[in-house]
């Protein structure tokens, strides 16, 4: 360190360093080593800052830009008023270093989880959202008025759960919010499941809704007679569909006099004839239970040269006609055919107990015998006509109860039973509204 300072001071103050006069410049030393010093100092700062100001430089020979932060939300772009995840902002820099803004959500707002539209809205979002990736449900048979709620796999493990279900069938099942399957009736249905963030990640499955008790030759027995009944009520005067199975998984074929297969009964010319006999044959197929059948249409010509009203007069008695065995005394104990237009009139049917009886002659057994009154309503053109027809639903017999008590309801964990001790006996029960009393044979015991 001596030698370099020599050196220096040599050459900035033209002095020779040597052994005689280095005591006389010792003040002088200290004092350029000083100055010496300060300007490495400066020389030091002053690159730093250019080096400071290369880096940060913009233009063609500067540094890349910083990375740009994550959007925290779906950008505000959106389709039908849905997110679509890849309208996120891509990381670029238009001014460095300076990124560009990112859209920002709200506080969530959880009962907005599940709006009425069935999808969230980008104002709806929780901050920090991800997406889903794929949807994944494992479906099952579920049984008439049964339930059930499929296990659903979203990835990634912590995307947004929200999920908007659909069925493609809701006569057959239902599905509510929560994913709640229904079967309503038996049949195949498509259950699907979308992201509520993102509908085009979504997943179907095909669930079957089956009947429980029966077995498959009864269900085919069953569907036929429902058939057979339907088209041997009344006569036939106009085209019409021909019936179809209450199970959809029950497949039914008709086929014309002829042997050829059809869907739709097409009313022939009856030429001179007032009436005529039509034969249709047909089967009904349920997995590998087949049941065959046989219906005889009775063809009628519409009556000639009546007007409105009295054609509206004459289909009220054909009305009656449908009824007559329950308007002379019969129980309805099964469902009823009600024929909703006769000779071109058409007829509206009201119960006053639809809980029994409904417009459409579906019947639900009360507990008691119960009067219901139907009001049917003709209109043809200008005419019309109203008549009310009173029929008695069959209710439980006493002996119907008393079974349904013992197998079913309040004693049926009593009843044969042995027991030690005393035991709690049920007063009432629900669902014939019985109160119940007890007489011992032995009230020693």
């Amino acid at each position: 360190m001596h030698f370099f300072v020599d050196k220096v001071f040599k050459r900035v103050y033209n002095i020779s360093v040597s052994p005689g006069n280095r005591g006389n410049i010792r003040k002088e030393r200290k004092k350029g080593k000083k100055i010496f010093m300060k300007q490495i100092k400066k020389f030091l700062v002053a690159l730093i800052l250019v080096l400071a100001v290369f880096l940060v430089a913009c233009g063609e020979n500067g540094t890349e830009c910083p990375e740009c932060p994550e959007p925290t939300c779906n950008k505000e772009e959106v389709c039908d008023g849905l997110i679509d995840p890849s309208t996120c902002p891509e990381k670029e820099c238009e001014t460095c270093p300076t990124c560009p803004e990112v859209p920002t959500c709200p506080d969530f707002d959880a009962a907005k989880e599940c709006p009425a539209a069935g999808y969230i809205t980008p104002a709806d979002c929780v901050e920090g959202i991800t997406a889903p990736e794929s949807v994944e449900f494992y479906s099952e048979d579920i049984l008439v008025d049964g339930t059930a709620k499929f296990e659903v796999e979203i990835t990634p493990e912590k995307a947004y759960q929200g999920l908007v279900w659909s069925t493609s069938d809701p006569s057959i099942a239902t599905v509510a919010e929560d994913g709640t399957i229904t079967g309503v009736k038996p049949g195949k249905v498509t259950i699907t499941a979308k992201s509520a963030i993102n509908p085009n990640v979504k997943y179907s499955e095909e669930v079957e809704v089956v009947e429980k008790g029966l077995l498959d030759y009864e269900i085919a027995e069953r569907e036929k007679n429902a058939i057979v009944a339907a088209l041997s009520a009344g006569y036939v005067s106009a085209d019409f569909d021909l019936p179809t199975t209450w199970n959809a998984s029950a497949k039914v074929v008709y086929s014309d006099p002829n042997g050829k297969e059809i869907t739709k009964f097409t009313m022939p010319d009856l030429g001179e004839a007032t009436s005529q006999n039509y034969a249709i044959s047909g089967s009904v197929t349920y997995k590998d239970s087949v049941s065959e059948f046989n219906v005889t249409l009775k063809l009628v010509k519409v009556a000639e040269g009546k007007n409105d009203y009295e054609k509206v007069a004459f289909a009220v008695e054909v009305a009656e006609a449908f009824l007559y065995e329950y308007l002379t005394g019969a129980k309805v104990e099964k469902d009823v055919f009600l024929p909703t237009s006769v000779y071109g009139v058409s007829l509206n049917w009201a119960t006053d107990k639809a809980y029994v009886l409904t417009a459409d002659g579906k019947l639900t057994r009360p507990n008691n015998d119960t009067e219901v009154s139907f009001t049917i309503t003709p209109k043809l053109g200008a005419a019309s006509a109203s008549k009310t027809l009173k029929v008695v639903a069959a209710g439980y017999s006493q002996e119907d109860k008393i079974d349904y008590l013992l197998k079913q309801g309040s004693l049926k964990q009593i009843a044969g039973k042995e027991f030690v001790g005393s035991i709690p006996l049920p007063e009432y029960d629900a669902q014939f509204g019985i109160k119940l009393t007890y007489v011992s044979n032995d009230p020693k015991l």
